[in-house]
Parts: structure tokens; C-alpha cells; sequence
């Protein structure tokens, strides 16, 4: 008799359907009807996407979380189940609705949304298999700000049991909404690393230190009606050299307004119908993670680079390892004890941004598990986030582990 496989990773968190179309420019009038060259259905979500990543990057994984009893639900755990998930630990909830999001992908890979947050909002730690959560090498959380059932002190006490057995644990965040980021901060004394936006690390950080414009965060970029600044670029015609702020990870709404589930926003220009994550470009190329000088005060959508130092020092003062913040076109910084570091850009065809977040975590958890530093385990979370940026939805683009380390070389 074949022996269980035990998972090395666990996933806990949001699960989601996104639903993605491709190119859309305009939403029709009354009943009218626009053809589009791709329609896809994903796994998505903080978890459940960093779960399909991670299995592509050559881990077995489990992940936990809740989900309805409905058709989505049973899309979610096929498709799960079909790129090689483990979803036996997955609750269904008996007549709620699986969380789900649509997003029209605009020609510029820019991605507004309509989302329901469903199960995921009920999520507790009775959820879950603890007794398997203690026999995988890392348990990453993904977005604790709106699973609100697991900030309690019994979740808490298990994972530092966890971490006090030699279990990394990550988080990842979903919304840039100051009262869900200030909840989820209880969480930083309890994980290894965090890996927030610049918006959600200087969110976050707002009453931590008084140096910290949480104002600015809270107000810029994007088209979401709540300042997300990892809304997607802007509008602007070909030919024209347009910069906003997009995510290395994919934007879903969630409770309450228009948020990101991504680990960290990149820059995306638009020239001769051309997208850039990380930078603006206007050669016909794309970037993702963008980079400056070290020292560099330039600006992006969260704040100046000074500003998210500080803020990502004042998380790492609550209680982490390191806290890991994506800033778009000036590349992610890499926050510990021994100082601040930035990992550069990586140069890719983009198409969509959607789970570049989720694929940013996957493959630093990977890069950690494989004995990488953190700084080393970052530009593995770059280049895995790169490769998910050249497709469509959540799981496009990355295949293996060799194919995303290549990027590296």
C-alpha cells in the first residue's frame, strides 16, 4: 500500500474563483455584446493561489480554509485538485457562497474587479488539521486582515508552537483598508516573515511610528474607489508612457470595498500597447519589480523610499524575522535585524498581473525551503511573480522551478 504523501507546505486563508477575460476596453451598453480572445476560470485567493504556485515549483501542499457548498466550491476544489493541491482539508459551508471575483482585463493587463468575499469571511481555526499544520516545514497565511475568525489568542499560541518546532510561517495580506491591516498586525508577533505592499506596509505601520503618511498610502494610485494602489495602470493611449501602480500580486476586492490579495505592487507602464510591471518603458518591454538606486528617495504609489524603510522597520519592531514590501517601479525591499536590502526588476512580456502576489510568496517560501537566505529567497519570489505576469489569471505562466529560476541566470 502506497504511503501518504505528507505535504511540506500549508496554505491558510482565502480561497477564491476569479473569473478573467481578456482584452476588455470598454464594458457594453444595455444588452449589448463585446467579443473578447479569452475567458478563463482559477484558483485564486492568498491561499489557495500561493497553493497552485507552490506545487508548480515542485512542493506538496495542502491547504485549509472554507469554501461554500456550491458549483463554484466544486470548480474550486477540481481545479485545485487537478494541478495537484491537496483539498481534503478544505471545510465546505453548508448554503454560503464560494468567494469569487470578475475581472475584465483591460488590453494594458490593468484589472478592475467585482468580487464576493463568501466563506472565506467565516474561516476559524476549528477549520483546520492542526495536527497536520505540525507536520509541514512552513504554513503560509494567506490574507489574515479580512479571515477574521483566526486573529484570536488560541491561533496565536499555535503558531508559535509551530514556529518554536521549526515550521516557517509567512503572511500575506488582501486589503489596503486601515482598520482590517491595523487587526492584522496582532499577527506579526506570531509569523517569520510578512510581505505586504508599500500601501499596506505603511497602512499597517500608520500609529507604529509617527514618521509613517498613512494618508498618502490611503489615497493613492489605481482606480479603486478606496485608493488601491495596486488597482491596475491607468488609461492612456498608445504610444503614451503611462506609470501607475499595479501589483507583483493580483488585486482581489474583499469585504467592504476594493482591496489587493497580493504580496506587493509594481509599477506598470503602457507604450505601443506594451505593459511594465516595475518600471516605466517605452522600448517595447516590460518589467516586473522595478529598481533604484540605493538611497534613491524617488517616489511611487505608497510613499518615498525613506517612508516605507521606515514603515517596514516599524513591522519588524512588532515581532517578525523580516518584513518583505514590494514598491513598484523602485523594486521590493527586503527588511531584517541586519539592515535594508532591494532586490531588482526582471524584464518580462506582461499580459496580467493578476497572482503575481501569490507568486511573489510562492517562491520565496520555496527559495527558504531550498536553503536560500532571504534575500536569496526574494529574487526567487521575482522571478516566480515574473513569470506569472506573462498570462492570463492567477496560475498562467509559471511551470516549474527551473523555468522561473532561469529568469535568474
Amino acid at each position: 500500500m502506497t504511503e501518504p504523501i505528507v505535504p511540506t507546505v500549508a496554505t491558510v486563508g482565502v480561497h477564491i474563483v476569479d473569473i478573467l477575460a481578456r482584452p476588455v476596453s470598454h464594458i457594453p451598453e444595455g444588452q449589448d455584446t463585446a467579443l473578447v480572445d479569452q475567458i478563463r476560470l482559477t484558483a485564486a485567493g492568498s491561499a489557495a493561489g500561493t497553493a497552485v504556485d507552490l506545487v508548480k515549483l515542485g512542493n506538496e501542499v495542502v491547504s485549509m480554509g472554507a469554501i461554500g457548498d456550491d458549483e463554484l466550491g466544486d470548480f474550486l476544489v477540481a481545479v485545485m485538485t487537478k494541478r495537484g493541491v491537496d483539498v481534503s482539508r478544505l471545510t465546505r459551508k453548508a448554503g454560503e457562497q464560494t468567494a469569487a471575483s470578475i475581472l475584465p482585463i483591460r488590453p494594458d493587463g490593468g484589472r478592475p474587479s467585482f468580487h464576493v468575499p463568501g466563506a472565506n469571511l467565516g474561516v476559524t481555526s476549528s477549520d483546520l488539521d492542526v495536527a497536520l499544520l505540525r507536520e509541514v516545514r512552513a504554513v503560509h497565511l494567506g490574507g489574515m486582515d479580512v479571515t477574521f475568525g483566526l486573529g484570536d489568542p488560541a491561533f496565536f499560541s499555535l503558531l508559535d508552537s509551530l514556529r518554536a518546532d521549526g515550521v516557517i510561517v509567512t503572511m500575506d495580506l488582501l486589503s489596503e483598508m486601515p482598520d482590517l491591516l491595523g487587526m492584522a498586525r496582532a499577527f506579526l508577533p506570531h509569523v517569520d516573515y510578512v510581505l505586504p505592499n508599500d500601501s499596506q506596509a505603511l497602512l499597517m505601520a500608520a500609529g507604529l511610528t509617527p514618521g509613517v503618511p498613512a494618508g498618502d498610502a490611503a489615497t493613492s494610485g489605481g482606480d479603486s474607489p478606496t485608493g488601491d494602489a495596486t488597482g491596475g495602470p491607468a488609461t492612456g493611449s498608445p504610444g503614451t508612457d503611462t506609470t501607475v501602480t499595479s501589483t507583483v500580486g493580483s488585486t482581489t476586492p474583499s469585504a467592504g470595498g476594493s482591496v489587493s490579495d497580493g504580496a506587493g505592487s509594481v509599477g506598470e507602464s503602457v507604450s505601443e500597447g506594451t505593459a511594465s510591471v516595475g518600471e516605466s518603458v517605452s522600448d517595447g518591454t516590460a518589467s516586473v519589480g522595478g529598481s533604484v538606486s540605493e538611497g534613491s528617495s524617488a517616489a511611487f504609489a505608497g510613499g518615498s523610499i525613506a517612508e516605507v524603510s521606515a514603515a517596514a522597520m516599524a513591522l519588524l519592531a512588532e515581532g517578525p524575522r523580516g518584513v518583505l514590501v514590494t514598491m513598484g517601479g523602485a523594486g521590493s525591499l527586503v527588511v531584517t535585524e541586519a539592515g535594508v536590502e532591494q532586490v531588482p526588476a526582471l524584464k518580462v512580456e506582461v499580459s496580467d498581473t493578476t497572482g503575481c502576489g501569490d507568486a511573489y510568496c510562492a517562491g520565496f517560501i520555496t527559495g527558504l525551503l531550498h536553503g536560500q537566505d532571504v534575500l536569496g529567497a526574494a529574487r526567487w519570489g521575482t522571478a516566480a511573480a515574473a513569470r506569472v505576469a506573462t498570462g492570463l489569471g492567477s496560475d498562467a505562466g509559471l511551470t516549474d522551478l527551473a523555468s522561473t529560476l532561469a529568469l535568474l541566470t
